[in-house]
């Protein structure tokens, strides 16, 4: 009997979240300000622009520098991003979620996105960076433009009609776990170096 509740209780909630991840779709899409669709397209097009930049600042830093800081900083970017998109995209095709516009024909599909749908491979790819950019710098004009910047590219998803709520989330999730256990790695590895010197 204890079985029978516990299943009934574990549809229930599946349910109430995928309603609950509808609804707040359809909130965001169907009630957007359309003047910003082509802002956020191009905003959602774009997101490997700070990326590749980022990764081509960390690369002119070490070779300049030659400093064991600037090496382990250059290596956990390329592991991290790396690791973040291997993921996302195993993710994608494991789950094989449609998008939302393919599932309900109220979303309307504003940006060009093929694949699968969970997770959202921009949320993770611009988080990861944002997470990253932080690790590094203590500044707030820094930290606070990427965070805003990652943040915007998880909303523009939702308002482009690509992505379900939960796609993003599960996007920063990803992002924020893999920053954190490459950014723990190479701190430790860059500490036992110290020590060992």
């Amino acid at each position: 009997m204890k079985i029978f509740i516990l299943i009934f209780l574990l549809m229930s909630m599946n349910f109430y979240s995928q309603n609950l991840d509808v609804n707040i779709l359809r909130k965001v899409n169907n009630n957007r300000n359309k003047s910003f669709d082509n802002e956020f397209n191009i905003l959602s097009n774009t997101v490997s622009i700070p990326i590749i930049a980022t990764g081509l600042y960390y690369t002119y830093d070490y070779f300049r520098s030659k400093s064991i800081i600037a090496k382990y900083r250059l290596e956990e970017f390329i592991i991290g991003s790396g690791s973040v998109f291997l993921t996302t995209q195993g993710l994608k095709f494991i789950i094989k979620r449609e998008r939302p516009y393919v599932q309900y024909n109220f979303i309307e599909k504003v940006g060009n996105d093929y694949g699968f749908s969970m997770p959202s491979g921009h949320t993770s790819q611009a988080f990861f960076l944002a997470f990253n950019v932080s690790f590094y710098s203590s500044k707030w004009y820094i930290i606070t433009p990427s965070v805003l910047w990652a943040s915007l590219i998880a909303y523009s998803r939702m308002h482009l009609g690509v992505h379900f709520p939960s796609d993003v989330l599960v996007g920063i999730i990803l992002a924020s776990a893999i920053s954190v256990v490459t950014h723990s790695y190479f701190n430790n590895r860059f500490y036992k170096y110290v020590g060992s010197n």
